[in-house]
Formats: C-alpha cells, structure tokens, sequence
C-alpha cells in the first residue's frame, strides 16, 4: 500500500477510502499517533481493508492503536454488521437500497392466462405438422415444434412476443397505479418520494442473443422457462447506468420468507448467463391447497408482521411458504456456481395476492 492512498484526517485519525479497492464496502479507519501509525505492520492495512470488503459491514471498518497483524482480522480490528440482509452495500446504493427499513415493492406478475393460452394453441400447432410436415419425433408432446424459420414457428415467436409484452405493460400499469397511491397519501410526487423503477425482467420466454456455444460465439435461440436472464458485467443488453454492475436480477420467494435482488456474474456464461427465478416449488398448487388452511396461513403471517390479502382462502393455501423450497438456499446455491450474486434479502411486510 502506497503512503498516498492512507489520508490522514486527524492528529489520531488516519483513513483508507473506500476508492482503494473496488471490493470495498466501506472506509477503514485507523486510529494512532504518527509514531504509532509508522510503526504499523503492512499486514495490518491489507487486512483492516479485507475486512472492509465484507458482505453488511456498515460504518468502517476499525483499527484501535494496538492494532497488528492477526488471522483474518487484524488484532485491534473493529467492525459492525448489517443482519437485515445487504450484501454488496456499493452494489444495492447503485440499485436505489439505501438501508435497512426502506419499502421495497415487488411486483411479480405477467401475462400467466395469455401466455398459456397461446403456448396451449401453438403446442396444438406443432403436433400437428411436426412429423407429418418436418418429420420430427419427440420424446414429450409437450416439447413439440418446428423449425424457426417454418411459417408455424415464426406465428408462434410473435405470439410469444406479444404475451411477453403484455406482462411487461401489465407490471408497467400496476406500478403506475402504485405510484398514484403512494403520492396521494402523503401528498407527494413519486419523484419526491424516490419511487424509482430498479428493473424489469422476463422468466418465461424465448429471444435471439449471442452466445458461445460449440466453442464458437453464434446466434442461439434461449429458452428461459421459470428461468432469468442474468448478463455479466458488460455485456451489451444492459442498461448504461448497471453496465459495470451486471443485469440486476429479481427473485421472488414465498409470501412467508423473502425475495432476493441480485445481480447477473461474469462467470455465468457456461449457462448462458441465466439463473433462477424464484424458489422453486416443493408441491403443485392442488397438493398445497389440500394440506394447508389459508385462514390458518393469514393468521400465522400477521403474528410474524407481514399483512396479507388476498382473493380466496383458498389461494392463499396454495401460496404457503412450505410450498416452495428454501430461498436462501437457492440464492446462495446459484452465487456459488457463478451464475449470479446477491446484492440484498428483501423481508415481507406485506402481500397481494390477485
């Protein structure tokens, strides 16, 4: 480390900012006297800023006087943790989280009738002009197809668009309508208030991107279904402002547990940058809505402070978050398989269920 890249700000106070490694989450602090401070070890420094780069420290990270090379920490390191789930602080105040207690509002909704109407009308389609007319054969009629370029895959590929553009102006309306809730009550603007959009993303649909495969970089038709695009740093497709970031990603968990954002890895190309979408259900819809009492579900959910409504009873039990796999667990799974990284857990407060 370099003298200049330690300032020091008082006659017992000396700083390295957090500008000094991109991994950084906060300033270290250090505190001694010139003679003190010189006679710190090297080390000390390399580890006070190692600790600095940990997921939900808050503050500084600190080193009293005494400090000198330890395990891990130095001896005389000092730090403080977030517990309310950030894990990249630099990375969540990029994305509009400032902290613990800020409302976020998820909206996880498309176009689900819609695009399984015209995924139920094209599958009719295919089956019937897939060995007859393309000579295909496929091991599940539910994978049935054509060919790209065939007059039948192409009807399908604008279907498709339009389903997903029409989650996408769905999500749109409801925010609006969000946004003129939130204004009304406090008698704010949305821009006032910081009811700013993070992102918006797809997990059931089909585009055209490049990608390596075959040990080649070509043009591939993804299939992402239950699944989310989660392009790297840099790569074309992202929004200028999260370009250096990578693709923030949203994952929602159960109405009981929590929902993650994330972001998209440079290591995800094996996967062609995808990773998942949500928890994952453990039972269908039916299997819940039998074992489990929405009344039952409400009750438990407004004891642990998250307010719920919902249509029926009956779509709540189908809802339950034994239902769905351990979220966490699948977030973290996906982080260490370089697929993409957590940014910030998200805890309910609250649900809507249409």
């Amino acid at each position: 480390m370099r003298p200049q890249d330690i300032v020091r700000v008082s006659e017992h106070l000396w700083e390295i900012p957090q500008s000094y490694r991109d991994d950084m989450q906060v300033p270290v602090r250090l505190y001694a006297s010139g003679p003190l401070f010189a006679a710190m070890e090297e080390g000390v420094f390399e580890q006070a800023v190692n600790v600095a780069s940990l997921p939900g420290i808050v503050g500084h990270s600190f080193c009293m006087p005494d400090g000198h090379w330890g395990y891990g920490f130095p001896i005389g390191g000092v730090a403080a943790f977030d517990t309310d789930g950030i894990f990249d602080r630099r990375a969540a105040r990029r994305l509009g989280i400032r902290g613990p207690g800020q409302v976020v509002l998820m909206l996880h909704t498309g176009s689900r009738g819609f695009g399984h109407q015209v995924a139920s009308d094209y599958l009719q389609t295919f089956n019937r002009v897939m060995g007859s007319k393309y000579g295909l054969k496929i091991p599940d009629k539910q994978l049935a197809c054509a060919p790209f370029h065939s007059e039948e895959r192409q009807a399908y590929f604008a279907a498709m668009q339009c389903a997903v553009n029409m989650a996408f102006v769905n999500r749109q309306i409801i925010l609006h309508r969000v946004r003129e809730v939130f204004s009304d009550v406090p008698g704010k603007s949305a821009a006032e208030l910081g009811l700013e959009q993070i992102y918006d993303v797809t997990h059931n649909t089909a585009k055209i991107e490049r990608h390596v495969a075959g040990g080649e970089e070509r043009e591939v038709l993804i299939h992402r279904k239950g699944a989310t695009r989660a392009f790297g740093p840099g790569m074309d497709g992202i929004p200028p402002e999260y370009a250096d970031l990578g693709q923030p990603v949203i994952i929602g968990g159960s109405m009981e547990t929590g929902s993650y954002l994330l972001l998209g890895s440079s290591t995800g190309a094996p996967a062609f940058y995808t990773t998942a979408h949500g928890s994952g259900r453990t039972m269908g819809r039916r299997q819940a809505s039998k074992r489990f009492r929405g009344s039952e579900i409400e009750a438990q959910m407004r004891w642990h402070g998250t307010y719920v409504r919902a249509k029926s009873k009956s779509g709540l039990a189908e809802e339950a978050g034994a239902a769905y796999k351990d979220i966490d667990a699948v977030v973290e799974s996906a982080e260490a398989a370089g697929l993409s990284r957590r940014v910030v857990r998200l805890r309910p407060v609250g649900s809507l269920k249409g």
